[in-house]
């Protein structure tokens, strides 16, 4: 033993006794040292590329892609001679008779239909939409943007968040649908980005003046939200509501005029969708669009308890599939300890007579934001039922909540700080990261076990059909040939037809 201290264990430096301090200081000088390099050099550029990177994995994952059968029904009408401000207002098709008035959305699901199309052409077909990727790429920049540049946090933790967004089955996981819904996700990522901007540099400088360009971005983007679907719709009266609670505590000329932006576009909106949206409608398609199912029994869904039951049920669910797939019972001391440092944070705030009113409307804010989205989530339920599937529960319609738990999440880890060295949120992170890729085969298998599973059957042969669309000796499965999609591309593409893609 003698001489293995002596010609081992002495030159290594290693102590006769290793205690907890000895380790932590290893660690610090062994391991997290050489990490505080790497952060720095990361910048929006690197985070451009880790998306594009992660963007190309998940369509590698989907193996072509998926098509809705929603979409094999509408696609073929996208690509019709027929003009695009019929199809923009024409719900009775599009939205299945339901009138929506989700226009914007119509517009990018055109984007992907021509993709789509010209994929089919060149000998190459898939069933991937552009503009969910496209969005989803954006969204994670601003994610990155508002962890890094707003709230300080290191780099390498922004770059964390946002490899946990685009590993979430919501993102990686997704059949062509419909653009709505990633549509609200990247409006409403640029709105509290921006609101969380203005309100702090109107706390930190009286001189502030909000720009007229910025109020215009604000009503433009809440527009657009709008015009993406009914859940842009409600996120943005839940930014209305939390503006009314800011500017009772804290009264503002500038959260003011914001304030009267965002009603401006909910006003404009009621009057777009309920009186120019049917006269557009009737003016290209001749049609008045039946509006019953904007028609609500409040009645029954305030005395429906189960509704919002089912709406919290969401909201957690969703927030486990994006840290990691985790149980409810860690997923509950994740939580936990955050709020217990924020609370104590704000004790001794109070105690100092400190900042007590700004940690008082910032916590209820957030209570606030996320009742709202139960609300939500509870009114999808009731409107259609079917979002409780199993499957469904895993892709696309939880999107829009998913840039808000992110950024809350950026919050939280920024407030903690001061208890919790940012180390420790990375490894956290990096093992959420493992939980999300480990889960998505499972998530995978709920998808081609769910509703969708004829489609996912037959998604192969539909891309092998479309693939030789121009060979006249290939004989398709019957199932495929009588598919909408494969009649229209074999008359538009096949070897008497012309390409129109």
């Amino acid at each position: 033993m003698y001489y293995f201290r002596k010609y081992i264990l002495s030159p290594l430096k290693v102590p006769d006794r290793i205690n907890v301090i000895d380790v932590s200081n290893c660690i610090k000088k062994y391991i997290l040292s050489p990490l505080k390099l790497l952060p720095d050099q990361i910048n929006i550029v690197h985070v451009l590329l880790l998306s594009m990177l992660l963007a190309w994995w998940a369509i590698l994952f989907q193996s072509g892609g998926v098509l809705h059968p929603e979409i094999a029904y509408h696609l073929p009408l996208y690509l019709s001679d027929r003009g695009l401000m019929n199809k923009l207002y024409d719900s009775k098709i599009f939205d299945l008779g339901a009138f929506r008035a989700r226009e914007l959305s119509y517009f990018f699901d055109f984007i992907d239909s021509k993709c789509v199309a010209f994929s089919v052409s060149m000998g190459h077909p898939h069933f991937i939409s552009l503009t969910h990727y496209l969005f989803s790429i954006l969204i994670g920049l601003i994610i990155w943007q508002f962890s890094v540049r707003e709230l300080n946090l290191k780099p390498l933790i922004g770059a964390g968040i946002v490899v946990l967004f685009w590993t979430s089955p919501y993102v990686f996981i997704t059949p062509l649908f419909r653009s709505a819904k990633i549509g609200v996700a990247l409006t409403v990522a640029l709105l509290f980005f921006i609101i969380f901007h203005i309100l702090r540099r109107d706390l930190r400088s009286k001189e502030y003046r909000l720009p007229l360009t910025a109020l215009l971005l604000c009503f433009g983007v809440a527009w657009c939200a709008t015009l993406f679907d009914e859940q842009g719709f409600f996120l943005v009266l839940t930014i209305i509501a939390f503006l009314s609670l800011w500017i009772i505590a804290f009264p503002s000329k500038n959260v003011l005029k914001l304030l009267l932006a965002f009603s401006v576009c909910i006003i404009f909106t009621f009057v777009y969708k309920f009186q120019i949206v049917p006269i557009l409608t009737d003016h290209f398609n001749h049609y008045w669009p039946d509006l019953a199912f904007q028609h609500m029994d409040i009645r029954q869904l305030i005395t429906h308890l189960h509704f919002y039951d089912n709406g919290v049920r969401l909201l957690l669910e969703t927030l486990r599939f994006l840290i990691g797939n985790i149980s409810y019972l860690a997923m509950a001391l994740l939580v936990v300890i955050p709020f217990i440092l924020m609370l104590f944070e704000m004790i001794m705030a109070a105690i100092d007579k400190k900042n007590i009113k700004l940690f008082a409307v910032v916590v209820t804010g957030f209570v606030m934001i996320y009742a709202f989205i139960c609300l939500m989530l509870a009114i999808m339920v009731y409107k259609v039922p079917a979002v409780i599937w199993p499957d469904i529960r895993r892709i696309y319609y939880w999107l829009p909540i998913l840039p808000i738990l992110c950024m809350t999440i950026a919050f939280v880890l920024s407030r903690v700080s001061k208890y919790i060295p940012q180390w420790v949120f990375l490894v956290l992170i990096i093992f959420a990261i493992a939980g999300n890729k480990a889960a998505i085969p499972v998530h995978k298998a709920f998808l081609l076990n769910g509703h969708l599973q004829p489609d996912y059957k037959n998604n192969t042969k539909m891309i092998i059909a479309l693939k030789n669309i121009k060979d006249d000796h290939y004989k398709p499965p019957k199932d495929v040939e009588m598919n909408p999609l494969y009649k229209y591309f074999k008359k538009t593409l096949g070897p008497v037809g012309k390409i129109k893609a």
